[in-house]
């Protein structure tokens, strides 16, 4: 049929039962219960540097990871001449896909294994280190290629489910919701921007593997920003 490529949208109705599930079977945790009943006034201003902290975090990875989503296609058409691809850019786009979904699986357990501080570095310590191995030292094709990028899914993925714990820490719940959101959102405003600036990156970079690595280092930027981010000393956790 014409429109079944349509059925595999109707799967986006899953996550909006189990919401609605988890309303019914999910209780809220006793600490923030405890927090909410004491009621303790919040002044947002002293917030204002975990809510830019917050949004580097969040947005740094955001970047970093769709500037090569969004472009690793391209790159590696370009170890091809025209036409003799065969697929390995669809390849390399699955093992993206399938990368993140399997460590946003496992984020949960990393998390409560490590820390989610510990491991929020490591993530962005894995990002770049497979992002100049990828775009570094790979001067042809081989099949390594897609361990490696299956490694730097990998990372992509735990991350995301991690700074949807992390993030919000930063902040009491008074404001939790309104400051979390605008980290989010931050990091997605500029992401719609940043990520076109590889292909200009490119014409002066000379090739996609130049632009890449060099795009790759806003990790950094992220990985500095938790390294002064600990949110299990924040000051209004033992208020």
């Amino acid at each position: 049929m014409h429109d079944d490529w349509r059925h595999a949208f109707y799967i986006g109705i899953l996550p909006l039962l189990l919401g609605v599930l988890a309303l019914f079977i999910l209780s809220e945790s006793g600490s923030w219960k405890e927090t909410k009943a004491s009621n303790t006034p919040t002044r947002s201003p002293e917030f204002f540097p975990s809510l830019v902290k917050g949004s580097a975090i969040f947005g740094s990875m955001l970047i970093g990871l769709w500037g090569i989503f969004s472009w690793v296609a391209s790159w590696v058409q370009d170890f091809f001449p025209v036409g003799e691809v065969n697929g390995r850019d669809g390849i390399a786009m699955m093992l993206l896909g399938a990368g993140g979904i399997t460590g946003g699986f496992i984020s949960g357990w990393i998390s409560d294994s490590l820390g989610v501080r510990r491991s929020m570095m490591i993530c962005f310590s894995g990002c770049l280190v497979m992002s100049f191995l990828l775009f570094g030292m790979n001067s042809t094709f081989s099949n390594i290629i897609f361990a490696e990028l299956a490694l730097l899914a990998l990372f992509f993925g735990i991350s995301q489910g991690l700074l949807s714990i992390y993030i919000p820490q930063l902040f009491p719940y008074q404001i939790r919701g309104t400051y979390t959101g605008i980290c989010f959102n931050v990091g997605r405003i500029v992401t719609t921007f940043a990520v076109f600036f590889v292909a200009v990156i490119k014409d002066a970079a000379g090739s996609y593997s130049n632009a890449l690595l060099l795009f790759s280092g806003i990790f950094i930027i992220g990985f500095i920003a938790v390294y002064f981010t600990n949110t299990e000393n924040a000051s209004y956790k033992s208020s």
